[in-house]
């Protein structure tokens, strides 16, 4: 068969941008084409998204306002044992074998939702909001797992108070991306990229801490707190946001993976822009902490994924809520409450090249890996994050009755597997 081709515009600088076909109603899913028609030309104009990224670093003021305080790694809090919380490690196929760690019964309350996740040594860290049905809306917070221990522990992430002096306040996020570089966790926070020094977590002093501004009742319901150090401000032309984060080697520079979630549908949750994907150098500045390398043509790789089969086959992919990007392979979850919980993988012959070409793809299930099936995989399946040979990655909803909210892992090479050439 003919191996599709996406033309794109060409950029002036060395990456190049992926272009996508228009997508004017909803992706509605259907099954009636397999494979890819050879007369189907699958090129559009696109949209060249400029990014303009500046970096504020709070680092010393945060220093200046604990001083005297002990703070604890996270190393440390799992050895003292304080506030700990049991979780379970099972295992489970689903598309790939999958470890699983189920979350306590707290965490199982509609009140509360897991939608980023990263990867940290031996921890895996979650980030949540707290939904309408909860006294808390929109707050946030993050669990921190030790998957050899099935036992985590919560931490709620802080952010300097903006009338109060030095005082802290609670941040309003849905925590919907995490990645670490180092022992700094970044999170993904619509308009930036919050940073966080996971060396520095503060136990909370009860029933007043002297450094928690007033009014900040939810700080209180735990036990430890985050300061933010940092912030990434991402701002885009057309108003698309940063919804999900990882990481990826390119030429040995370690770049971040930052996506914008959008749906044709409209709703609170759907950012400008299109479902676009970028690839953020990172750098080490004058900064406290690692940032992503400001430019001052604005232009960066972006990707603009599209459906690689069926009757969709060149439209824009939407909703999407976690990618990965390893090599030439671009793996997503795809999601939106119940209507659509779907894994792809796509591998590309070069993915920053023009032209682009597929040359293995996996879109529908494991007996036809080039159909379309929007409901193929982890029931509100989230953020994603590669690391050392793993795709980690985290359910927002539990599905079916007696379903849970869980934290997932399997190995890069069985998600590879899935794939079966165009």
């Amino acid at each position: 068969m003919k191996i599709p081709t996406f033309t794109t515009r060409t950029l002036s600088l060395l990456l190049l941008v992926l272009a996508l076909g228009n997508c004017e109603s909803e992706d509605v899913p259907v099954t009636s084409k397999t494979t890819a028609p050879n007369n189907l030309s699958l090129a559009r104009t696109g949209i060249l998204d400029k990014i303009t990224i500046s970096t504020t670093d709070v680092t010393s003021t945060v220093q200046s306002t604990f001083s005297g305080r002990t703070s604890k790694t996270v190393s440390q809090v799992f050895a003292e044992g304080d506030a700990l919380q049991s979780g379970l490690n099972a295992t489970t196929t689903k598309l790939v074998s999958l470890n699983k760690f189920k979350f306590g019964i707290n965490e199982q309350k509609n009140t509360r939702r897991p939608q980023g996740l990263a990867n940290y040594g031996n921890y895996v860290i979650h980030g949540w909001y707290f939904t309408s049905e909860s006294t808390w809306e929109d707050n946030c917070k993050l669990t921190i797992a030790d998957l050899s221990q099935s036992k985590y522990f919560n931490v709620v992430p802080v952010q300097l108070h903006t009338t109060q002096t030095n005082k802290f306040k609670h941040i309003d996020s849905h925590a919907s991306g995490l990645t670490v570089v180092g022992h700094y966790l970044y999170m993904a926070n619509s308009a930036s990229i919050l940073v966080f020094d996971l060396n520095k977590i503060y136990k909370i002093i009860k029933p007043s801490d002297p450094d928690v501004a007033s009014g900040q009742n939810f700080i209180y319901e735990y036990t430890f707190m985050l300061p933010q150090v940092g912030e990434i401000i991402f701002d885009t032309d057309s108003g698309a946001k940063a919804s999900y984060l990882s990481q990826t080697l390119i030429d040995s520079v370690n770049h971040f993976v930052v996506g914008n979630f959008y749906s044709t549908v409209s709703s609170s949750y759907s950012s400008g822009g299109k479902s676009m994907i970028w690839v953020l150098p990172v750098t080490n500045t004058s900064y406290s902490f690692p940032t992503i390398q400001a430019n001052a043509s604005r232009i960066y790789p972006q990707i603009d994924p599209v459906f690689p089969s069926g009757d969709e086959i060149g439209q824009e992919l939407t909703r999407i809520q976690g990618a990965i990007i390893k090599d030439n392979v671009l793996i997503m979850n795809r999601s939106y409450q119940d209507d659509t919980y779907q894994l792809l993988v796509i591998r590309y012959a070069n993915i920053f090249a023009d032209p682009l070409v597929i040359t293995d793809f996996f879109a529908g299930t494991i007996s036809n890996p080039h159909g379309y099936n929007n409901k193929n995989w982890l029931y509100g399946c989230e953020d994603m994050e590669y690391n050392n040979g793993r795709v980690y990655t985290v359910t927002e909803f539990p599905e079916g009755l007696f379903g849970d909210r869980a934290s997932y892992s399997g190995t890069y090479a069985s998600f590879i597997n899935l794939m079966d050439p165009i």
